[in-house]
């Protein structure tokens, strides 16, 4: 359990204290980093070159002797697991508006983790084949105490309680942020803990999960997220899940090129019908696997609907032979809804309800690209796809927004200020994303607290240490 604390503030007690027993509970081992930090607006004479003595057992570093300033401390490196490294020798401003910059290659081919009081998470690329790299920033575990100046005032703003768990396990590495509030209570997976009381069990509010493309999904991300009796569903029992690009609509999408489409003749994968009856069928099944009273929001998204109006707005598909029905037939649905004045016709929303069960489609809420689904403070209508004022979407776009979010689209998931992105749960070969990889299987959470974290779908489970 990784977290920083800052030269000359107090420590958050009623989250230390709670942060403590939870280390004892699952048997974790507790390392601050130490963060030096010069306060010239300080009320105290030593300017903050000091740590709080509560910390010091637990410092990931080695104490030394100041003749101007007594005992203070300096971070080491450690390797936590075989690929996670700890960097605890950089010291990074705690008012740094991009604490990564420039650090993301220092950690080598392991992950690197970075004492920081801001949460950062970024994914970094690697060779085909292999698991994309992270970096990430802790939280802090003292209160925020900024000089008065405008680089403290935004300090003071992005200041986070909170610690990164690291849980190792047979495929690797996981990560989850446990963020407190400000009476020091926090939610792992489906426990809330607080010095008032006891662990209690607590359902999720929001699970985000990564970009599904349901007929090329990864099998093992479904059964981990949604299937297995250990699922992060069946464990978490949200009360909401939200779906991006649930339709992948690779059976006609307008980047398949004359060759591609050859191939899906001689496989057999040119049906959009087909692919369009399987994917809603496995979204239905995915509801049905939820607890009966949690509901989905599909969000408007560049595969779907997007790319399945693009193929009805093609007149050339009048000639597709093996679509020439189901290309009809959907474009007279589309017309009859324009009839009657709706500007937001999504054609897979059309099939899945006429296909499904009533029980099934009434938990199913499809977004259009104006819609929002906003959860105690947290936007989760925008896919990620296009950003303010009609730019190209991009996690910083939407930073300057000024809104919490949790988006999609990137593949790569991300922390950026509080824009959250998921990562996927699609097979990582789509074969437009050749060469070296950022993607990730990951979702995010939303505890009731209002706090979020996000979780890392591993080949060999979701997560590793159980508590």
């Amino acid at each position: 359990m990784v977290t920083t604390a800052v030269s000359g503030a107090l420590v958050h007690l009623p989250f230390f204290e709670t942060l403590q027993a939870y280390c004892e509970q699952i048997e974790a081992q507790l390392l601050v980093v130490p963060s030096r930090y010069h306060n010239p607006t300080a009320a105290r004479d030593d300017a903050g070159w000091w740590f709080d003595e509560r910390l010091e057992p637990y410092m990931a570093g080695v104490p030394y002797n100041s003749i101007e300033h007594g005992r203070s401390w300096h971070g080491q490196r450690a390797e936590l697991t075989p690929d996670t490294l700890l960097l605890a020798d950089i010291t990074i401003q705690p008012t740094a508006a991009r604490p990564l910059s420039g650090l993301l290659q220092l950690s080598g081919a392991q992950h690197g983790i970075f004492g920081h009081t801001k949460v950062t998470f970024e994914s970094v690329p690697t060779r085909p084949g292999q698991l994309a790299k992270f970096a990430v920033t802790t939280g802090a575990i003292t209160r925020p105490e900024y000089s008065i100046s405008k680089a403290g005032a935004k300090g003071e703003f992005h200041h986070v309680l909170g610690a990164l768990l690291v849980e190792p396990s047979k495929g690797g590495t996981h990560f989850r942020h446990l963020l407190a509030n400000a009476s020091g209570d926090f939610c792992d997976l489906n426990q809330r803990f607080s010095r008032k009381s006891k662990p209690a069990e607590q359902r999720a509010k929001v699970l985000a999960c990564g970009d599904l493309h349901l007929d090329r999904a990864d099998k093992r991300v479904l059964d981990q997220t949604f299937f297995n009796d250990d699922s992060i569903v069946a464990t978490l029992k949200p009360e909401a899940v939200v779906l991006h690009d649930v339709l992948d609509f690779h059976s006609g999408s307008h980047h398949n090129t004359l060759f591609k489409r050859y191939e899906k003749f001689l496989n057999g994968t040119e049906s959009v019908e087909k692919e369009v009856e399987r994917s809603a069928f496995l979204l239905s099944e995915i509801v049905e696997a939820a607890p009966e009273d949690t509901k989905f929001y599909v969000v408007s998204s560049n595969h779907s609907p997007d790319h399945f109006v693009r193929w009805l707005e093609g007149l050339d598909r009048a000639r597709d032979l093996p679509n020439k029905w189901f290309y009809h037939a959907t474009s007279e649905a589309y017309c009859r809804a324009i009839i009657k004045g709706n500007k937001d016709f999504d054609p897979f929303a059309y099939w899945f309800q006429r296909w499904l069960a009533t029980n099934v489609t009434a938990r199913v809420t499809f977004l259009t690209r104006n819609g929002s689904f906003f959860v105690q403070g947290v936007e989760y209508g925008q896919h990620g796809d296009r950003g303010p004022n009609g730019v190209k979407g991009a996690p910083n776009a939407f930073v300057r927004v000024g809104v919490k979010m949790i988006i999609g689209h990137g593949h790569s998931p991300g922390i950026y200020d509080g824009v959250y992105q998921v990562g996927t749960s699609s097979q990582m070969d789509m074969g437009y994303n050749a060469g070296f990889s950022s993607w990730a299987h990951t979702h995010a959470v939303q505890y009731q607290t209002g706090k979020r974290s996000l979780l890392h779908v591993l080949p060999e489970g979701w997560r590793g240490v159980v508590p």
